[in-house]
């Protein structure tokens, strides 16, 4: 018997599943084409240069054409020149064998026997005896081997003589290919003048025969000189001042004139197919890896139009910025302030985002700087140690500090690029510090003031903003103080456990301290309705129904959120605002409603909270500090044990509430924040130690005016400071 399928959920369609990713498809499509427009800039036609469609050397100027800016540039033709020279001042290396002479001078005493044995060979004819002379590898197709059977024995005994000392002489000298020649017509005047003139022809063939190369080119050597001669020349650069004239009308263009134009960005040029589809590849390898990381690790992020419009405006801001800058100019690069925008990601992104878009940054300056791997590294580890230094920001000078990093970052890169090159004097040192230097503080100073203006556009919670809503002057949060100070000294209690925690599983601790400050501040508008607020022992809540007061308290949640709103909080303090409750039921109002209906249960929507459940690990710390700085304060029993006891109590039941189950705290979090709870609650209820009875008597018998005196204390057996007093 078949078992019917059950059917399973229905599955998510095609359409709502790319639905939900059009803002990441929109973001990817615009940063690659808004990169690609910046990059392809150096391959379209420039309209606003009004010379011919296309330029080469020799053609006439038809205008005269001024510098639209001021740069410097490097010339690669002048360079190229300067290194030419360069090599060719470097002499050849030759590696001379001082044995060849010995190895010559044994072949040539060789030979010569030989010869001597076919003359002497009776048996043979002298057709034979020239063929055999002929098949010596020296001696093939000489004109003397016929001479050599005209002498007699002693005349070719003298020739033999002075064959073996004129070779043995002769190839003691440097002969290179160079002046072999020269080597070889020389030879008769080595000879002997006793000699005949047919002996001297005779020796002086033989002679040459055994010459050769004994001081040879070392091709690899003299290629490595002549290179290292290259790489220490430096590169030849130009500048050229704005409006100053580049080309004049009716001179003949050369090589060095067309290097300018296109320098300075005035050759227009014919599209180059195949550098647009090279570059349309390099742009889409930037995008793409970036694309993924976002969907795949910023689950968080990309559903947000809003903050993707940021990153896109940060990366295309920076590479149109980069384009003014880099291209053509030799110090400038070392200013750029790259990691102002890695900074900037991290104050209001996060760090892992800023270092994927470091990355993806420091490949475009690269490329627009002449795919120089210096330049690459340098701009990655100034956007990298941008992101990193800045990890925690509680005041302004940590943008600073982070920026003296930055510069001994880009100090470091630089140095290591250019010590190799041995040509780094003192004064090079310090202009590469002081730019190093410049480009850290550029870097803060952009970070923050981008930090004021990004922050508010995009609607983004800053550090600062944060920062200022701590401050006590700030009037939501001093009338917390004035007008409900029970709240207030509850408020910072619960900052201090949440900041602790926040700190121990390294969530947002600023964020979640803040935001403990203002969780309550809708109790201001009615502070005797809460027990913390009613000095004069009066509850108000004993005149009203379970229900009403239910509603009293529970609206302090929508209360504190229409004031946060009214004072311009960040939208992330209001969402903690909203969510510090979840959806708990006010217990003790619903006890005493099913008390009065004589126990049976009523309906807890009248005494819930609205919620939602907390959406974020600092508002499950926050919903936790806040519950359990309560119990504690209400429990009378402060002891270590019981303060443990509660802790464990506090957490077992928002987890079995089901308070927690949309935040992603782990069991792990929930470890180490009833850890951070302990210590803190331990610090502010540790016990204090009892003035003895006797101690208490003097005291009493002392006169008040005495008592009023700040005297030193005499002694302090108990270690007690004078707070513990």
């Amino acid at each position: 018997m078949n078992t019917p399928v059950q059917p399973g959920p229905p599955a998510k369609s095609l359409l709502a599943f790319w639905r939900e990713r059009i803002p990441l498809v929109v973001f990817g499509l615009g940063v690659a084409l808004s990169l690609g427009l910046i990059l392809a800039s150096q391959f379209l036609p420039n309209p606003l240069q009004p010379a011919p469609a296309v330029l080469k050397v020799g053609d006439v100027a038809r205008q005269t054409i001024r510098s639209p800016q001021r740069l410097t540039y490097t010339s690669q033709i002048r360079t190229t020149e300067a290194q030419k020279q360069a090599m060719d001042a470097v002499t050849d290396v030759y590696d001379y064998n001082p044995g060849l002479a010995f190895q010559q001078k044994t072949r040539a005493t060789y030979v010569c026997n030989y010869i001597t044995f076919v003359r002497d060979d009776r048996n043979v004819t002298l057709e034979r005896k020239i063929d055999d002379i002929q098949r010596i590898p020296e001696l093939t197709n000489s004109p003397i081997i016929t001479a050599v059977f005209q002498l007699d024995s002693r005349a070719w005994q003298d020739v033999v003589t002075e064959t073996v000392r004129v070779v043995d002489e002769v190839m003691r000298e440097h002969i290179r290919t160079t002046n072999l020649a020269d080597i070889k017509a020389e030879i008769p005047k080595h000879l002997s003048q006793s000699l005949s003139k047919e002996q001297a022809t005779v020796a002086a063939g033989l002679v040459r025969s055994f010459i050769k190369e004994n001081d040879i080119l070392d091709p690899l050597e003299t290629s490595r000189r002549k290179r290292e001669a290259a790489s220490l020349v430096d590169p030849v650069r130009f500048t050229v001042e704005k409006d100053e004239v580049v080309i004049r009308e009716g001179n003949v263009l050369t090589a060095l004139d067309l290097e300018r134009l296109q320098a300075l960005g005035l050759l227009r040029q014919t599209v180059v197919w195949p550098d647009l589809v090279g570059l349309a590849l390099f742009v889409l390898a930037v995008v793409l890896p970036l694309v993924i990381y976002l969907y795949a690790f910023q689950p968080t992020l990309w559903p947000s139009p809003r903050r993707l419009l940021l990153v896109g405006v940060v990366i295309v801001g920076t590479a149109a910025l980069a384009r003014l800058i880099v291209p053509g100019h030799s110090t400038l690069p070392y200013l750029f302030p790259v990691a102002a925008a890695t900074m900037l990601l991290t104050a209001l992104l996060g760090g892992e985002l800023a270092l994927m878009v470091a990355v993806a940054i420091s490949l475009v300056i690269g490329h627009l700087g002449g795919d120089s791997l210096a330049l690459t590294v340098m701009m990655l580890v100034a956007g990298a140690i941008g992101a990193l230094s800045l990890r925690r920001m509680e005041r302004l000078s940590n943008f600073f500090q982070a920026g003296l990093w930055v510069a001994l970052a880009n100090m470091s890169v630089a140095m290591a690029f250019r010590l190799p090159d041995r040509n780094l004097d003192l004064l090079g040192v310090a202009q590469i510090g002081g730019l190093s230097l410049g480009n850290g503080l550029l870097s803060a100073a952009l970070a923050i003031a981008g930090l004021f203006v990004l922050g508010s556009v995009f609607g983004l919670t800053t550090t600062l903003q944060l920062l200022e809503l701590a401050h006590p002057a700030q009037p939501l949060f001093r009338r917390l103080l004035l007008e409900a100070p029970g709240t207030y000294h509850h408020s910072v209690l619960v900052s201090n456990l949440a900041e602790r925690a926040a700190e121990a599983i390294g969530a947002d601790s600023l964020l979640v301290r803040v935001a403990a400050y203002y969780h309550d501040i809708g109790k201001v508008l009615r502070p005797y309705f809460f027990i913390e607020n009613q000095l004069n022992g009066n509850n108000i809540h004993d005149q009203l129904d379970c229900q009403a007061s239910a509603q009293t308290i529970i609206a302090h949640v929508p209360d504190g959120i229409a004031l946060a709103r009214k004072y311009s909080l960040p939208q992330k303090i209001i969402d903690l605002i909203a969510q510090h409750h979840g959806t708990q039921v006010t217990g003790y109002f619903y006890a005493k409603a099913c008390e009065a209906q004589n126990g049976n249960p009523v309906d807890p929507a009248a005494f819930r909270y609205p919620g939602p459940k907390p959406q974020s690990k600092e508002a499950g710390i926050l919903i936790l500090a806040d519950s359990l700085e309560a119990t504690v304060r209400a429990d009378k029993d402060h002891s270590p044990e019981a303060i443990e006891r509660l802790i464990r109590e506090t957490l077992r039941a928002k987890l079995s509430s089901g308070q927690l189950d949309e935040c992603d705290l782990t069991l792990r979090d929930l470890e180490r924040i009833r850890q951070a709870f302990g210590d803190v609650l331990q610090g502010v209820y540790h016990p204090r130690l009892a003035y003895p009875a006797a101690a208490q008597a003097v005291l009493a018998a002392l006169p008040s005016s005495l008592l009023e005196q700040p005297t030193p204390p005499t002694t302090n057996p108990a270690g007690m400071d004078n707070a513990d007093r």
